[in-house]
């Protein structure tokens, strides 16, 4: 409503920003004025990563601090964020990772300077070390975390972490060769998708070859 407190809060502020977005016009620019675009937009939507951390935490931590069950607002944020429940679970883990251990990973997605997907890489590389062991990879990879590529990135998380807890890191290993899995879905075209999980991304094959 016009005139309440809403009609000027930072979700109608960051709709505005949005639309003002339809704006930026590739005409008349130098291709060294639209490449400076593409690389503040790519800034801008690791700003916009960092803000939907913070407000995703906040979320979540308010509803569990009243003892509450925060499956509720889990499943709005899943609607949201357009994905499924399944997904908006790690968004929020990721989330609570960022806004309460990783600060310098924060700050640098805050300033555009990392990529929404590297800093999910730090939360998934540190998940299986203690607060205080993430924190501290967290600290030292503030130099060279918005340099790094993504293997690159991962390899120094994982490096860090295990001088902090080598026999974290084995144990996680262990886990993952225990659990992994193939699975195979039909796709169009005579292909099939075929995963196996957890030690690697999914592949199209041959739907023949997945047999």
């Amino acid at each position: 409503m016009e005139g309440t407190p809403f009609s000027a809060g930072p979700g109608v502020q960051v709709r505005s920003f949005l639309s003002s977005l339809a704006t930026v016009d590739p005409e008349g620019l130098t291709e060294t004025e639209r490449v400076a675009v593409v690389a503040a937009l790519e800034a801008l939507k690791g700003g916009a990563a960092a803000a939907q951390a913070r407000v995703t935490a906040a979320a979540v931590v308010d509803r569990e601090a009243l003892g509450e069950d925060s499956r509720s607002v889990r499943a709005d944020l899943a609607l949201a964020r357009r994905c499924s429940p399944t997904l908006a679970d790690q968004h929020v883990g990721v989330a609570k990772a960022l806004v309460g251990e990783m600060p310098e990973t924060l700050a640098a997605l805050t300033r555009g300077e990392l990529s929404e997907k590297r800093a999910g890489i730090l939360v998934r590389e540190t998940a299986c070390l203690s607060v205080e062991h993430r924190a501290e990879v967290d600290k030292r990879l503030a130099a060279t975390m918005t340099s790094l590529g993504d293997k690159a990135l991962a390899g120094a998380a994982r490096r860090v972490g295990a001088e902090l807890d080598a026999e974290s890191l084995a144990e996680r290993n262990r886990r993952a060769v225990a659990s992994r899995r193939m699975s195979v879905r039909p796709e169009a075209d005579g292909m099939a998708w075929s995963c196996v999980a957890p030690m690697y991304p999914c592949a199209a094959v041959p739907s023949a070859l997945a047999r």
